[in-house]
């Protein structure tokens, strides 16, 4: 029963009330919406004023953008205005650039020879709208007949531009250093003077040559001569701000890790090798060095890093009767029991004394290696002959005493930890005074064979 239209025409509907159709037309049309056009007027120099206005001003409901509710706006800074009004109610809208500018100082001009004439001509180009000389005149140029500074004030409008120039009689007038050099930090400047002097002297190198290279900002003075005359003349020498070419390294150094080596955003353009990547940083995962190039308009800088990965092995575990082995060593350790640390267990070995899966982790400088699982049957006892060893009483305070001894080499007694505590050949009698209070493993040992017992140490 409605529908939504974009362009101008007629546009009819038809009706079936019953069997009787019944049709409707309507005429739809557009306004034309001419274009809303603006001017800018006034002087374009900074400090200045501009008019913004509409040229063709057939529209209503005026407003600019953080301005006035009119159809001009007076302006005082550089940017970009806009301007949103109505016509017979269409919106539109439409931006102007403002730019404001300073008039450029002239370049004063010497005609003339100081050491020789008694007058010299000073000028500026033409074309401006007014001029004032130090001296008194008033239009592009001035004759001056004593040495000082001269000031010229030129005006176009409303806008004004100031130069000076100094005038030394009995002075040579040298020619401008000619300054080579990219400009870029660490780059060699050359500054040349003109030929045809009788000699050059400059300053702070001392140099008598016509040319003279350096690396150093600052100015540099030439004095040269001719017959009798002398005049200076002096440069300064900059070099472009190109910040320094630091690469700064974070990440992970453990075996998998990941180094981000990152050259900072100041740059046009990045090459990194290897990898080709030319991105302002580069994830790497294996050792190398790692050497970025970059620029910044004609200047090139480039640096190198070294990035070593920590390696480390895959440890493995070894089994000796009860006592479990890490095959790697000169590191710290932790073993795990099923998932879980076993706590202080932290040596190369461990003492197990539950069955189940083993791990060990080895680890340097912040990073670590595990082994795979290693499943563990663990042995209480395992039988000799018919005369098997006893020990009592179970708990033990002072004394643990031994009983059948038959074909005994020695013992050995474990912590929780698989750490040794205690050894010696064995006796009828082994004194516990040195132990602390806890659970131990102990480990009889016999010509091809041993025997392990459980026990505690109480008071």
């Amino acid at each position: 029963s409605t529908l939504n239209v974009t362009s101008p025409g007629t546009y009819s509907v038809t009706l079936n009330a019953g069997t009787c159709p019944v049709t409707a037309s309507v005429e739809v049309s557009y306004s034309e919406v001419p274009n809303l056009q603006l001017s800018v007027s006034g002087p374009t120099c900074t400090g200045a004023t501009q008019t913004l206005s509409v040229v063709n001003d057939v529209f209503t409901d005026y407003e600019w953008a953080n301005g006035p509710m009119t159809s001009t706006y007076n302006v005082t800074a550089a940017g970009q205005y806009t301007l949103q009004a109505e016509f017979e109610g269409c919106a539109v809208s439409q931006t102007i650039d403002v730019v404001f500018t300073d008039l450029v100082a002239p370049q004063i001009t010497l005609t003339g020879n100081p050491c020789q004439d008694a007058s010299l001509q000073l000028s500026v180009p033409n074309g401006y709208s007014a001029y004032t000389w130090s001296s008194g005149s008033n239009v592009a140029s001035s004759t001056v007949t004593a040495s000082g500074d001269y000031t010229v004030t030129v005006f176009q409008g409303a806008c004004s531009a100031q130069s000076t120039i100094e005038v030394n009689f009995g002075s040579l007038v040298v020619e401008p250093i000619e300054i080579i050099g990219s400009g870029c930090p660490g780059t060699i400047f050359t500054l040349t003077a003109g030929t045809g002097y009788d000699s050059y002297s400059w300053s702070p190198s001392g140099n008598t040559t016509l040319f003279v290279n350096t690396t150093t900002e600052g100015e540099y003075t030439l004095t040269v001569t001719d017959g009798d005359c002398e005049g200076s003349v002096t440069a300064t020498v900059e070099y472009l701000d190109v910040p320094d070419l630091e690469v700064t390294v974070s990440g992970d150094l453990c075996p998998d890790g990941l180094i981000t080596l990152d050259a900072g955003p100041f740059y046009d353009s990045y090459f990194w090798t290897p990898g080709n990547a030319t991105t302002s940083f580069l994830n790497v995962t294996t050792s190398g060095t790692y050497t970025v190039d970059v620029t910044s308009g004609n200047c090139d800088q480039t640096n190198s890093t070294s990035i070593n990965f920590i390696v480390l092995p895959v440890p493995v575990i070894e089994q000796t009767q009860n006592m479990l082995t890490c095959n790697s060593s000169g590191y710290a350790y932790q073993w795990y029991f099923n998932g879980v640390a076993i706590s202080g267990a932290t040596n190369q070995f461990y003492n197990a004394t539950q069955t189940g899966n083993y791990t060990v982790e080895i680890i340097a400088d912040d990073c670590n290696s595990t082994s795979a699982n290693y499943f563990f049957q663990y042995i209480s006892v395992i039988a000799v002959d018919a005369a098997p060893i006893l020990i009592y009483p179970n708990p033990a305070r002072d004394v643990l005493n031994v009983q059948g001894m038959n074909d005994c080499n020695g013992y050995q007694i474990y912590d929780l930890t698989g750490r040794l505590v205690m050894e010696g050949k064995t006796q009828s009698q082994i004194p516990l005074q040195g132990l602390s209070n806890g659970l131990y493993t102990i480990q009889f040992q016999h010509t091809d064979r041993f025997t392990v017992f459980r026990f505690e140490k109480m008071q």
